[in-house]
């Protein structure tokens, strides 16, 4: 309005004025690498008016079976690689992704794999590992194409782990080895050893089945000697311990002969010298007095070889003089001289001397009183039905003896034994010396069966100084 003098403007509002909307938006894909592939969702889309929200439009990737898809770039940048991948774009705006694709000859697979370290807890078999791998240029990211085997492809049954973090396998005290495969081609191993991977929780030890804790052990040792002339034993080095795994506060002892016998040390190890007699000493290690003992050893003392051990005096004597209290000229000078056979080989042994033997090749039968040639027909010996000689399971050494003599046990045996008169230490095969005051049967019962075998006492003579 114009009054003359001042121009009038007056302001105001046009009902209903908007903004133009239903803009359009390009998505705009390009491909770029030494691969081929498809990819989908490029094209031109419309920006509405709010509230409405932008369209969301998905791009896809495609590799073709000669490549792989390698990742985007642009507004799809930073997503993952391998066959195929799709990624959601938010069209509220012009948009650029651009898809790469690579051949596969050039990016062969490659892949790594590890296996954590796990402690066996005490009376378990199996602790848990953690499987941990790597890959890259994958063929296919699919699980289906990708495994962790416990045994090499084509070898394994019911031993295949999800390819899904976190990939856990239980193992046990051996070495167990996984594999790494993508479309059945190896791509690494690794291995789980006793000991250094895999290992007993600490004061524990493998036992065949499960971690336990150790039972007591300990080494022991005798020598055997030789006694010297005029003297009745000699001196073995006997050496035992440490004891491994020890219980608190239990007693150690070495013994000599038998869980009842000599005690030798009380000491938990040690290293001595002690005086045995002759023939075999058995030692025996323990440990809280539990049977069976923990160690066993055992030495021979034998006289020097030029010596002869005197059953009457007890003592290793010169060889210069007949000492065998059988013969008529014990004591005199050598060689001995005999009224009567003591050889069991013998046809007549026990009866007059001289000893008559059979011809050579072949043996006295003493069941049948016959010389015989082939097998062994005594039911007693270890070797009946088998050719000669027989060999007995136990036999007395000597078979006669007088009163105040003694004779040595021998017998040969498996497993644990048991003596009839005689104890013989639960020992598969030793000797032990008797000294009967009369005739007196022996046995040894072992596998089931009982051997048996007779020591003849006579009465010693006496001598009338004239």
């Amino acid at each position: 309005m114009f009054n003359g003098k001042h121009s009038l403007v007056k302001s105001f509002t046009v009902p209903n004025c908007k903004p133009i909307w239903n803009k359009v938006v390009r998505l705009t894909i390009n491909k770029i690498g030494t691969g081929n592939g498809t990819v989908t969702g490029d094209g031109v889309y419309t920006l509405k008016e709010p509230p409405e929200p932008p369209e969301i439009v998905t791009a896809t990737a495609v590799a073709d079976g000669t490549s792989r898809f390698d990742g985007w770039s642009g507004n799809c940048s930073g997503m993952g690689v391998g066959l195929e991948h799709s990624f959601d774009v938010t069209m509220d705006a012009e948009k650029t992704c651009t898809a790469k694709f690579d051949r596969i000859d050039a990016l062969p697979p490659v892949g790594t794999l590890s296996a954590s370290s796990c402690i066996i807890a005490k009376g378990a078999s199996t602790c848990t590992t953690t499987l941990t791998p790597t890959t890259e240029n994958l063929i296919s990211p699919n699980a289906s194409n990708t495994e962790i085997t416990r045994n090499p492809s084509g070898l394994c049954t019911n031993c295949k782990y999800p390819f899904t973090p976190p990939i856990t396998a239980r193992v046990s005290y051996e070495t167990t080895n996984f594999f790494l495969y993508h479309r059945s081609v190896e791509l690494a191993q690794t291995s789980l050893r006793p000991d250094i991977e895999v290992a007993c929780e600490e004061g524990t030890k493998w036992d065949g089945d499960k971690c336990e804790i150790p039972p007591p052990s300990g080494p022991l040792s005798a020598t055997s000697c030789l006694i010297p002339v005029n003297a009745s034993t000699c001196l073995s080095n006997v050496k035992w311990g440490p004891i491994e795994n020890p219980i608190p506060g239990a007693n150690t002892a070495v013994t000599k002969n038998n869980p009842s016998g000599t005690t030798v040390s009380s000491a938990t190890s040690g290293d001595i010298m002690y005086r045995i007699n002759y023939k075999v000493n058995n030692f025996y290690l323990y440990h809280n007095g539990i049977e069976p003992p923990l160690a066993h050893a055992t030495a021979i003392a034998d006289c020097v070889s030029d010596g002869t051990w005197n059953s009457i005096i007890r003592k290793c004597v010169a060889d210069r003089v007949c000492l065998d209290a059988d013969a008529d000229n014990y004591g005199e000078d050598l060689p001995c001289v005999y009224t009567e056979c003591l050889n069991p080989n013998a046809k007549n042994y026990g009866g007059p001397a001289p000893c008559q033997f059979c011809p050579t090749g072949q043996t006295w039968d003493s069941v049948n009183s016959r010389c015989v040639s082939g097998f062994c027909t005594d039911d007693n010996a270890m070797n009946e039905g088998e050719p000669l000689p027989c060999r007995y399971r136990i036999f007395i050494d000597p078979p006669i003896i007088y009163t105040g003599d003694d004779a040595d046990i021998i017998w040969y045996c498996e497993g644990i034994t048991k003596g009839i008169n005689f104890d013989t230490g639960g020992l598969a095969s030793s000797s032990a010396t008797v000294s009967p005051l009369t005739t007196t049967e022996y046995g040894v019962e072992c596998g089931g069966e009982t051997y048996r075998a007779t020591l003849i006492v006579k009465k010693k003579p006496t001598f009338e100084e004239i």
